[in-house]
């Protein structure tokens, strides 16, 4: 059985067409994927900013109850629609806006955290990492507060969820294109 010419070049030009689409595809989400993760680490960034103000306010250089720490992780975490954590120098965690009580003082050390040895090194860290906790890709921000001298660290994170629905809606996007293409 004969393969009819316009059969072949109805294949080259689908074998074309899907070929550019690929490439399109894949150029455009790691684009879009780096310009998602650029503006919520800078998003991030700035909410960690403020949160050091806030809680070098609240708390000045005294020593604080943990309650009112936890209460203040709270607060933040309520306003900015974050992960607050609340560490100090020494790695314990003083606050969290998703643990309390018997929880929050059972948590883990902090102190050997990425972002956390950034920022005692460096005043400012991040870390994108999977979390075991949460079982997300996050996006962690710590910094050091205290007006005189370091009190303690201050971390907020984020899911990065908006990166993968940009991926998956580009997909669905280009997938339709392709088919109407086709047809």
């Amino acid at each position: 059985m004969e393969i009819h010419i316009h059969y072949k070049i109805t294949a080259i030009f689908g074998i074309i067409i899907g070929t550019v689409f690929m490439g399109v595809y894949f150029y455009l989400n790691s684009s879009l994927s780096e310009a998602a993760y650029k503006r919520t680490k800078n998003n991030l960034l700035r909410q960690t900013s403020l949160s050091k103000s806030f809680v070098e306010e609240s708390l000045g250089q005294k020593n604080v109850k943990s309650k009112k720490i936890d209460a203040i992780a709270d607060n933040i975490a309520k306003d900015l629609g974050v992960r607050v954590t609340i560490i100090g120098l020494d790695g314990v965690v003083r606050g969290d806006s998703e643990l309390d009580g018997r929880e929050l003082l059972e948590v883990e050390n902090h102190i050997q955290r990425p972002e956390i040895q950034t920022a005692l090194k460096s005043d400012i860290g991040e870390n994108r990492r999977f979390s075991t906790t949460v079982k997300k890709e996050m996006l962690y921000m710590a910094t050091l507060y205290g007006k005189e001298k370091p009190c303690g660290i201050i971390r907020l994170s984020i899911p990065l969820l908006e990166i993968k629905a940009i991926s998956a809606n580009l997909k669905k996007m280009l997938s339709a294109a392709f088919l109407m293409a086709f047809l």
